[in-house]
């Protein structure tokens, strides 16, 4: 697989901490601010598929113009036509492997779709070809908001030691906490709950 394996680059806008109440993200460096930034924008509602919209509404439409949507019965049948939706989707988003093996870009698929695959062979079968394209989607959506956010994760382990303690207090202080050692020693926790406060502060966003 090459290097440009089609997750989005980070190049969006970064959302800034909307209040100046947070002393300690004031205080930051510019480096820690801007990786700070990019968590907030990471666990915005909805971010995941936002990112990737253009992607998605591409591929989506190359997939449903390659679709055979008859029904298929025989497994071995259900297999090969995964196999080649997954290629065609994930060549569409950008995702090259370097030869044209299909298999390889189901055996991606899979492990995206994860739990879904069942969906995702029972769409096949039955010709849903809108269900098809919701799960692909989704899985799409998902693998490249994860990538992005271990990018940053791993951004923010490679930070000073002075630094990476200013950050988990700026992240405490965002969650009206003080137990800045929790951010420090979970960032992924952090950015779960981060997104579960965000969530309840705008329910319908």
């Amino acid at each position: 697989m090459n290097e440009g394996n089609g997750t989005t680059q980070e190049n969006e806008t970064n959302t800034t901490l909307d209040t100046v109440t947070n002393a300690s993200y004031n205080q930051l460096n510019d480096l820690s601010k801007s990786l700070f930034d990019r968590l907030e924008f990471l666990t915005e509602p909805d971010v995941a598929y936002k990112s990737v919209k253009p992607q998605i509404l591409s591929a989506s439409n190359t997939l449903r113009t390659a679709y055979d949507t008859s029904e298929v019965k025989d497994e071995s049948a259900i297999t090969d036509k995964f196999e080649g939706a997954a290629k065609t989707y994930l060549e569409a988003v950008g995702m090259k492997f370097n030869d044209s093996d299909k298999v390889k870009y189901a055996s991606q698929m899979r492990r995206m779709l994860d739990k879904n695959y069942g969906a995702v062979r029972h769409a096949i079968k039955i010709g849903d070809i809108d269900e098809l394209a919701v799960l692909f989607k989704n899985a799409w959506a998902s693998e490249n908001w994860s990538a992005q956010v271990e990018s940053a994760v791993e951004r923010i382990r490679l930070l000073p030691s002075s630094d990476k303690v200013a950050f988990a207090q700026a992240g405490a202080e965002r969650m009206s906490g003080t137990n800045y050692a929790k951010v420090l020693e979970d960032t992924q926790l952090y950015i779960r709950e981060l997104m579960e406060k965000k969530a309840k502060e705008n329910p319908y966003k």
